[in-house]
């Protein structure tokens, strides 16, 4: 479970969405939604940040820039993105995401 603390200005979150990886597109779109209010809001992730990709994908999140600003849990989708189209290609990784305030 990825955990976003809305007090803080930035954090980084911890995935492994490099390891279905294919290689036709250029960045990470996290979707998130929420079964409560059964909205559905999108992040494009920024640099990875991982020294060690094989292994795991870091990112730095702004919190200001976060889509989400009341606390509860969301689910998240992580895709393969090709900003160029705007197309996810694959899903690469999906679990819980809580937020805190």
């Amino acid at each position: 479970m990825i955990h976003i603390d809305l007090n803080l200005e930035s954090q980084t979150i911890i995935v492994t969405a490099s390891e279905r990886w294919s290689g036709q597109g250029d960045a990470f779109r996290m979707q998130l939604y929420s079964p409560f209010t059964k909205s559905t809001y999108s992040l494009l992730l920024g640099e990875n940040l991982s020294t060690w990709i094989s292994r795991y994908d870091e990112f730095n999140i702004s919190t200001n820039d976060f889509p989400v600003k009341v606390p509860g849990t969301l689910d998240y989708t992580i895709y393969e993105y090709d900003s160029s189209t705007q197309t996810d290609i694959k899903v690469l990784e999906s679990g819980s995401l809580k937020i805190s305030k």
